[in-house]
């Protein structure tokens, strides 16, 4: 499975009450069925990654942005997209706030590369 589209799926982090969705743009110049592909260089907030409702980080639950200072972790090494290693749904962003970002769903299904 791979992780693309306009919306890429829907991810959560750790602390997050809400699912929100990925945004994955067609920077990468690499298409898949339903969209863009994804590299694990697509973790920038705002654009890729939407604020979460609410983060629920001790000691008090406040609104969230998360904070992804590093590259999505669980690369597809044998996958580029852009020369870059591709990811999918079992990708995780480390949160500089403590949290976790999983996917929860993606938007490509049985993308076959290489």
């Amino acid at each position: 499975m791979g992780l693309g589209g306009a919306l890429g799926g829907l991810s959560l982090c750790s602390f997050g009450v809400a699912p929100m969705p990925i945004s994955i743009i067609p920077k990468n110049m690499v298409m898949g069925p339903t969209g863009p592909l994804a590299n694990i260089m697509d973790n920038i907030p705002m654009l890729n990654v939407a604020p979460y409702v609410m983060c629920n980080l001790p000691p008090i639950p406040k609104p969230c942005v998360p904070a992804l200072p590093a590259p999505w972790v669980a690369p597809i090494p044998t996958v580029l997209i852009a020369n870059v290693p591709a990811f999918d749904n079992t990708a995780k962003g480390i949160c500089a706030q403590a949290g976790v970002i999983n996917i929860l769903m993606p938007m490509q299904f049985n993308v076959l590369l290489g």
